[in-house]
């Protein structure tokens, strides 16, 4: 009888692989990040939920069920689905903002939202005298990047109370609907980048051009816009800064030199700087910048704080 030849086959590896970690929530890219035009947390969180196709009050249900409990405890009988909706309402702005990085990142797993908020700057600055509740936005940058096809989102920026021009078409930030005429806050459970949350119409251009709020001074403002895009743009690779102490020490040597520029301020408000006990807000900051002629980023990280004078700023629109 004929033997056959037996053929020999590879060995096959059995072992269980294995699996890298798999978000809850889509791994979506934060736009802009290490640019002036870096995106907003709430922004991210409304496109996070136009990418699910559900409502950002459902997202927010969800992400806030991660939220740990020291934030829970903080607003008893506040419904999870409503805190972003009333952050102006939590003790510290700054703690809040942790909880929703914090809970965000953990549904994705990205690791870089903390740069689509100004949370780096928190020991500098107060960030409760950094932040709008109303929701502003340029219609041109909409309408344009509705044309050039681009993600519609909200920068950082827009929701910085002491940003008032978009410097790139130098018009105002609009805060009313141009159909429903309302003021919307800065988010709200149906919130969606580029239309309002309100009455669900299209935030692009405006017919006809907006005037500059009364006693808007149009060369400070950009001169401001410019410092505070630096300060965003720089949270994302910045290896230095002053500490606390220094900042507050700084602030001593300029009131001690120049009263002046503290007087329009309150005193307690004044004293509080001056003794540490909290940092200075972004209004006095830049109105101190701007007297002295120095860049706000170079205020707050440099040992030398020089800048070119104001003059030799230029900025394109």
């Amino acid at each position: 009888m004929k033997v056959e030849a037996i053929e020999a086959y590879g060995s096959w590896n059995i072992a269980t692989p294995t699996v890298p970690p798999r978000s809850e929530l889509y791994c979506l890219a934060p736009i802009g990040v290490g640019s002036a035009q870096v995106e907003g947390l709430a922004s991210y969180l409304m496109r996070l939920a136009e990418a699910h196709h559900v409502e950002l009050g459902a997202l927010m249900d969800l992400v806030g069920a991660y939220l740990p409990d020291p934030c829970r405890c903080r607003v008893p009988a506040l419904r999870i689905q409503r805190l972003c909706e009333r952050w102006r309402e939590m003790p510290s702005i700054e703690f809040t903002l942790k909880d929703w990085v914090w809970a965000t990142e953990k549904l994705t797993l990205k690791t870089n939202l903390g740069l689509l908020t100004m949370l780096e700057w928190a020991e500098l600055i107060d960030l409760s005298s950094v932040y709008r509740y109303e929701r502003t936005w340029c219609p041109s940058c909409y309408e344009e990047w509705a044309a050039a096809e681009q993600p519609i989102y909200e920068p950082l920026l827009w929701n910085v109370k002491e940003v008032r021009l978009c410097t790139r078409h130098l018009r105002p930030l609009r805060r009313e609907c141009n159909y429903c005429c309302r003021i919307q806050s800065t988010v709200l459970r149906s919130s969606r980048a580029g239309y309002c949350a309100l009455c669900g119409s299209w935030l692009g251009a405006v017919k006809g051009g907006d005037t500059l709020p009364r006693g808007l001074d149009p060369e400070r403002q950009k001169w401001a816009v410019l410092n505070i895009q630096t300060l965003a743009s720089a949270t994302a690779d910045l290896s230095r800064r002053l500490r606390r102490w220094q900042l507050t020490a700084r602030l001593r040597a300029i009131e001690r030199s120049n009263f002046r520029l503290f007087a329009k301020r309150p005193i307690y408000e004044i004293r509080a700087y001056l003794n540490g006990e909290r940092p200075p807000s972004l209004a006095l900051l830049l109105d101190l910048c701007w007297e002295l002629e120095i860049g706000l980023s170079d205020f707050l990280t440099s040992d030398t704080v020089w800048s070119p004078p104001r003059s030799a700023i230029h900025i394109s629109p």
